[in-house]
């Protein structure tokens, strides 16, 4: 089961030499919190430096400059626990400015194609980057062009940070498939932050079955809209978790099973109630690599919503 993290969009005011490694390691500290008393008291140094992969010393250095942050700490305690003295976080209960996050984040793995010395700090700009997307997005649009698309200048200012390292990373995400150049910005590419408030409705599975679709095939995704996912529901109520339930059933791996039942299709005629299936074989793929909710339904032969505003969330 995936588990998420709220972030508070403050992290913009995490600052220092390591400034992307102190959020990333926050961002892993918030997500060991204990969501019902909204405190964390178990987490060591060198728990840190385990699973993250940062060096212990450098752990020790970056924690105590986040202490007196109170945008993203309510406080932070010492207490003595078997002759060892211990950390405990305070956390505000609500924040005015989030996004969520996959716990998936923190997995090496996930991101094998990032040089592994610059991994922490690549998933620390994405989170930064995050924190100054258009709400409801992951998506930053630049006051000015830059010369190839991207106008570092201006995002050395935002982030406050040297624009030659901000130009390094910023070329290996995008090498690296976590971010992509759409038109006047940037788009992140990484499925584990979210672009969108997780609602919970009868829509959050087939918006996540096309936001993550869109990502394997690198289209940036529409902004979630309601009134066109309720009659994309209507036509596709068929999900991906029901193909996995199918293969689990058949003692089957997840793709094979769908492979077979593509191949099959007489048999498995309800796969044409799967917007998957039906996004494949209509060979949808947008010219600009952007999907709108207009390209999607044209290609599909449905109608759009008269009134179908995007709908932003301050996250």
């Amino acid at each position: 089961m995936i588990q998420y993290t709220v972030i508070t969009k403050d992290i913009t005011k995490i600052d220092g030499n390591n400034k992307l490694e102190a959020i990333f390691i926050y961002a892993y500290i918030k997500s060991r919190e204990n969501y019902k008393e909204h405190i964390l008291d178990n987490l060591t140094y060198e728990e840190v430096h385990f699973h993250l992969d940062v060096p212990v010393q450098t752990v020790k250095n970056i924690v105590p400059t986040l202490y007196g942050n109170k945008s993203i700490f309510k406080k932070v305690e010492h207490f003595n626990k078997d002759n060892k003295t211990y950390l405990k976080y305070y956390f505000h209960e609500t924040y005015q400015n989030f996004f969520y996050i996959s716990n998936n984040l923190f997995k090496l793995e996930n991101y094998s194609k990032i040089p592994t010395q610059y991994v922490n700090q690549i998933r620390g700009l994405l989170l930064l980057m995050k924190a100054h997307c258009l709400n409801g997005t992951n998506c930053y649009f630049f006051q000015r062009k830059g010369k190839d698309g991207i106008n570092y200048a201006e995002l050395s200012r935002l982030f406050n940070m040297d624009r030659k390292t901000i130009e390094k990373y910023i070329i290996l995400a995008v090498d690296g498939e976590l971010i992509k150049k759409i038109p006047n910005g940037l788009a992140i590419m990484d499925r584990n932050i979210y672009p969108y408030y997780i609602k919970k409705n009868i829509y959050d599975d087939i918006y996540k079955d096309l936001f993550n679709w869109c990502l394997k095939k690198n289209i940036y995704p529409p902004p979630r809209e309601d009134n066109c996912l309720s009659i994309i529901w209507a036509h596709y109520p068929f999900l991906s978790k029901g193909i996995i339930e199918l293969a689990k059933m058949n003692d089957a791996e997840p793709n094979q099973y769908f492979k077979m039942m593509r191949e099959n299709i007489d048999k498995y005629q309800f796969i044409h109630n799967y917007l998957l299936y039906e996004l494949t074989i209509r060979k949808v793929k947008p010219q600009n690599s952007y999907l709108t909710w207009n390209y999607l339904f044209k290609a599909l032969n449905l109608k759009l919503p008269t009134k179908s505003q995007p709908q932003y969330f301050t996250m």
